[in-house]
């Protein structure tokens, strides 16, 4: 669950991109889990969905508990954070908290290779 005021947009990075909609100081929790936004899917439930809504939680979906096969697909703007190198938001910790100071309509981004396990280098497009 995103702890901070968001909103999304067209991504420099990638197609839409969440966007802080306030400022963000530096070590600021930005996301946690929460049981009534994110769920959580084994992959065993995934094999009951249609082969469309497998694609799409595959690939809105992050790794948690943060290197388990677990998929938590998160209901708000958190599913559109995007990769970076040189992310402002930790993906590997509990809460993410931000890397360093975030302007008002900075997009938020996290290293997709420490968040999840299940991707690799060709996934991410920069």
């Amino acid at each position: 669950m995103l702890l901070i005021k968001t909103y999304l947009d067209k991504s420099p990075i990638q197609g839409v991109g969440v966007f802080a909609n306030e400022f963000v100081k530096k070590g600021t929790p930005v996301w946690k889990f929460n049981p009534l936004i994110d769920i959580i899917l084994i992959p065993e439930q995934l094999v009951e969905l249609p082969e469309a809504t497998r694609e799409f939680i595959d690939s809105v979906a992050i790794s948690y508990p943060y290197g388990s096969d677990n998929f938590c697909l998160s209901v708000d703007n958190a599913n559109y954070m995007n990769h970076s190198d040189a992310p402002n938001v930790s993906s590997d910790t509990e809460p993410n908290i931000a890397l360093r100071d975030i302007p008002k309509g900075t997009e938020l981004t996290v290293d997709y290779y420490k968040e999840d396990h299940r991707t690799d280098e060709s996934e991410c497009q920069v």
